[in-house]
C-alpha cells in the first residue's frame, strides 16, 4: 500500500497522520500486512471508497506544489467526504477538487470555476452565493 514511501525517509508519522486525515488509517491497518499490502491490480480486492481514500493519501504524500482531485470522492459518503475535504484545508496549499456531488462540496470553496461550452461567454469565475444569484440561460 505504502511501501515505497516508506523508502524516501522512513516517516511513518507523517504516513499514519496522512492516513487519519483520509479517514484510511483503522482499514489499512485491519489489512493482512498492514502499510506493506500488496493490493490487487486495480485495487480489485478495496472498496471503492477505500480505493478513493487510499488515492486521496498517495496524493498528499506526494507533496505536489498543487493538489488536484478529480472525481476523487464520488464512492464516499458525504460525511467522510467532508471530513477529507476539511482535513485538506489544513494542508495550507493550492488545491483543486472537481466534485462530482456538486452542491456541498462547492459551497466550501473559496472560488468556483463555471466552465460552459467552449463557445460560450457564460464561463465564470466567482464565490458560491453569487453563481446562486445568477440566471443562466
Amino acid at each position: 500500500v505504502f511501501s515505497e514511501f516508506l523508502t524516501y525517509d522512513g516517516n511513518i508519522n507523517l504516513i499514519n497522520n496522512v492516513l487519519k486525515m483520509c479517514d484510511a488509517y483503522d482499514f489499512v491497518y485491519n489489512l493482512p500486512n498492514n502499510l506493506n499490502t500488496v493490493i490487487a491490480a486495480k485495487g480489485n480486492d478495496l472498496s471503492g471508497g477505500q480505493k478513493q481514500r487510499l488515492l486521496i493519501a498517495r496524493a498528499i504524500l506526494a507533496d505536489p506544489k498543487i493538489l488536484i482531485l478529480d472525481d476523487s470522492s464520488s464512492a464516499l459518503d458525504y460525511k467522510t467526504d467532508s471530513f477529507i475535504r476539511k482535513n485538506i484545508k489544513t494542508l495550507n496549499k493550492t488545491s483543486i477538487i472537481v466534485p462530482v456531488r456538486l452542491v456541498k462540496t462547492v459551497f466550501r470553496c473559496s472560488l468556483v470555476l463555471l466552465y460552459t461550452k467552449p463557445s460560450s461567454s457564460k464561463s465564470m469565475i466567482s464565490t458560491f452565493p453569487s453563481l446562486l444569484n445568477r440566471t443562466f440561460s
